[in-house]
């Protein structure tokens, strides 16, 4: 007996010659029975650009959907995901690997695109970044992105080969630069905007 699947499928398919990304999504009927209209809403965003030849429906009423974006596409299906309120309602499995830390009771998931690594924490409209860019691997940077897509600075860093602070923003101090200890930083600043 196969399994029933109850949340969307994300992949990003690379064309091994041209390096063209491309979205793949599948969306199980039992999930667009709750979801119908957020998928809906979503699809009709003009940065979602799809034909009739990249949609493939089945008879349960579930579909599969290729789709490009003007946007980064793990930014563009990461929208839904807030539009379905994913901290409590929806545990979406992204078919790639994912690596997750949770540091003081927040859940951060690891990233990467072709220019940055970042952790990631998306709570009520807002999401919460730990990122490096790939170009500039000696600078670490802490980005809150409101409900409006506007990005707030919150800490940055530079260091060494060695691992030591050249040049720091003054609002945290930060002894020594390991991911887990910017991730307990950016933790309680997520609880402590939470609290207010």
């Amino acid at each position: 007996m196969s399994e029933v699947l109850k949340e969307p499928q994300f992949q990003i398919l690379t064309h091994q010659y041209t390096g063209e990304k491309t979205g793949r999504i599948y969306f199980p009927a039992l999930f667009l029975s709750e979801f119908h209209e957020c998928v809906t809403q979503w699809l009709q965003r003009k940065e979602i650009i799809f034909t009739e030849v990249d949609l493939k429906r089945y008879g349960d009423g579930s579909f599969r959907l290729y789709f490009k974006s003007d946007d980064d596409l793990e930014f563009a299906f990461n929208r839904l995901r807030k539009k379905m309120d994913v901290s409590n309602r929806l545990s979406v499995v992204i078919v790639m690997s994912i690596r997750l830390k949770t540091i003081k009771g927040i859940t951060f998931e690891y990233r990467e695109n072709d220019t940055q690594r970042y952790w990631e924490h998306i709570v009520d409209s807002n999401i919460y970044l730990l990122l490096q860019p790939k170009l500039a691997p000696t600078y670490w940077t802490i980005i809150q992105i409101d409900s409006k897509g506007n990005p707030i600075s919150l800490n940055s860093a530079v260091v060494d080969e060695n691992g030591n602070i050249s040049q720091q923003d003054p609002l945290y101090s930060h002894h020594e630069l390991t991911v887990d200890s910017w991730l307990e930083k950016l933790a309680n600043y997520i609880h402590s905007k939470a609290a207010n």
